[in-house]
């Protein structure tokens, strides 16, 4: 779609995703506090954690697949890769071994790669960052602001991280690395 205003799909999860984040992170800090640990599943106490793993896992697994929201991403890119490795060919437009192949081999890559995207760079990053650039054609201003804050948590979570686990071996909160 051209024109933003067609697009009120991507508008309203857009405006979900930032809501949920926001309102999730403040739930989370009012009853955990300052000592949330990352993942925020590990400061649950014990039993709830793996409770909370066993269904969140599968759920991890599958939201990188083909059939979940991320998998448009995954999807587009998937396409956009094959498309141009076959481009003046039949592969593109025919069903043959050769073509389903590769097709299968560049969705499990893009699978693969979206799960190290959404854990790597955290998923402020995946979901407001990589989600900008590939709406940018369909509402330019919005994207380039959601590309900005995709940038700013991603950067300010990294810094606060470092910052914070320099202070805990400055304090001897935590061992030497690699002692096991």
């Amino acid at each position: 779609m051209r024109k933003p205003e067609d697009t009120p799909a991507a508008w309203c999860l857009q405006d979900f995703a930032t809501v949920f984040y926001v309102v999730f992170s403040g739930v989370m800090y009012v009853y955990i506090g300052n000592t949330v640990q990352s993942l925020v599943l590990f400061s649950l106490p014990p039993v709830w954690a793996k409770a909370v793993f066993a269904i969140a896992l599968p759920n991890f697994l599958l939201s990188s697949s083909l059939f979940l929201y991320s998998g448009l991403y995954t999807y587009t890119a998937t396409k956009l890769v094959f498309v141009r490795i076959f481009r003046h060919s039949e592969y593109v437009h025919s069903h043959t071994l050769l073509g389903w192949m590769v097709w299968t081999l560049l969705c499990f890559a893009g699978s693969a790669m979206a799960v190290i995207l959404a854990i790597a760079p955290s998923a402020a990053w995946y979901m407001y960052g990589l989600a900008g650039f590939f709406w940018l054609h369909d509402a330019y201003h919005l994207e380039v602001l959601t590309i900005i804050s995709g940038i700013f948590i991603c950067v300010a979570g990294t810094y606060v991280s470092i910052k914070l686990i320099a202070e805990a071996y400055a304090n001897s909160q935590v061992g030497r690395p690699f002692i096991c």
